[in-house]
């Protein structure tokens, strides 16, 4: 990506863990409404909801936050990727830290996309090809394109399950968001303890609820 772009490399993190979140809320929604029976039609249509909450402009920005936060919070298997990001931490906890832990994660995410409401409110994504990964796994090109600057090219990851094709993961250059996460979540376990995690995490909770006014 060229210097001056607004979106800049350093922040192509963000923009992963954003479309992300409220794209795979959308997939779980359109699960129940609209039958897709591929991986690339389950990724139009989880974009053409999101992006619908983006562009309402008559709702205001505080209404969507909170529109977007019920798509996010609408069958997710939100403790699937909480044990992921956390990876061999997860199988140190007790089942009750375990418990605890996936809210802590869903709200870091969710505060990460709802600061950014309105710049991904400009953006425009161009669907490309799939590929299969297996019987239950698939990989959806795209483009996240932004008015007089370079695209960006990112893969979102599906998975096959009882709802159908879900996403799990966006990558961004090669990196996941999952894998980009657990590679900051262990740094903090293990120089601070997973307290400290979790400390930082309940934090991004109380963002949120001040975001949305709770």
């Amino acid at each position: 990506m060229r210097r001056g772009s607004r979106i800049s490399s350093g922040c192509l993190r963000l923009l992963a863990v954003s479309l992300c979140a409220f794209l795979l809320a959308a997939a779980s929604l359109s699960g129940a409404a609209i039958p897709v029976d591929t991986p690339r039609a389950a990724v139009v249509s989880a974009i053409d909801q999101a992006i619908a909450v983006l562009h309402d402009t008559a709702m205001p920005v505080e209404q969507r936050r909170r529109a977007l936060r019920a798509l996010a919070e609408h069958n997710l298997d939100l403790a699937k990727m909480a044990a992921t990001v956390l990876g061999t931490h997860w199988t140190e906890m007790t089942p009750a830290q375990q418990q605890q832990f996936v809210p802590l994660f869903e709200a870091f995410i969710e505060s990460a996309y709802l600061d950014e409401i309105q710049e991904y409110a400009r953006l425009k994504i161009e669907i490309g090809d799939q590929t299969l990964e297996g019987a239950d796994h698939a990989r959806v090109a795209a483009t996240v394109l932004q008015p007089g600057e370079d695209p960006i090219k990112i893969d979102f990851m599906l998975e096959r399950g009882p709802r159908g094709w879900l996403m799990f993961d966006v990558v961004v250059d090669d990196i996941g968001i999952i894998e980009n996460y657990r590679a900051q979540f262990d740094r903090v376990i293990r120089t601070r303890g997973l307290a400290r995690l979790e400390a930082e995490l309940r934090m991004k909770q109380a963002k949120l609820d001040a975001m949305l006014g709770q």
